[in-house]
This record gives C-alpha cells, sequence and structure tokens, in this order.
C-alpha cells in the first residue's frame, strides 16, 4: 500500500463521517476543516488515478471484450452523427 492509500483514504472517510450529522449538528471550524480534507483527499485520489493508467492498461489482455465493445460504440456513435 502506498503513502496515499494508507493516509488519504481515512482522512476523507474521517471528513465524510464528521459532515454527515449537517451543518447545525456540528462547529463551524470542524465542517470547514472537513470539507477542506475531503478536497484535498479527492484531488490525490484523481491524481493518484491518472498515475496508475500505464499499469492498469497493462492488465487488460489485447483480444478483450472491451475491444470489441469500442469498436462497436465507436461505430455506432459514427452512423449517428455524433
Amino acid at each position: 500500500m502506498t503513502f496515499r492509500t494508507q493516509v488519504f483514504e481515512p482522512l476523507a472517510i474521517a471528513a465524510l463521517a464528521w459532515l454527515l450529522p449537517g451543518r447545525d449538528a456540528i462547529p463551524g471550524w470542524i465542517a470547514r476543516a472537513s470539507r477542506y480534507l475531503l478536497a484535498v483527499s479527492l484531488i490525490v485520489f484523481g491524481v493518484d488515478h491518472f498515475l496508475a493508467l500505464a499499469p492498469i492498461g497493462t492488465l487488460i489482455p489485447p483480444d478483450s471484450m472491451a475491444r470489441v465493445l469500442d469498436r462497436i460504440l465507436r461505430g455506432w456513435i459514427h452512423r449517428r452523427g455524433f
């Protein structure tokens, strides 16, 4: 597990748990801090997904159903004029 997974995943879950009771049930500084922590965690998750594209792409075999579906959808979209 990477540092991002060990730190930012529990941090995002905690931020969501703090926001769950609602705006009036918690102090304002906790609500603001949890929103910022959640925003930072989501940015880190987004960057992590783009960094993991290359290793994940090697897991898909070249003759997979995803390629067949991709060709079907591209033909359908082309015929529809999108």
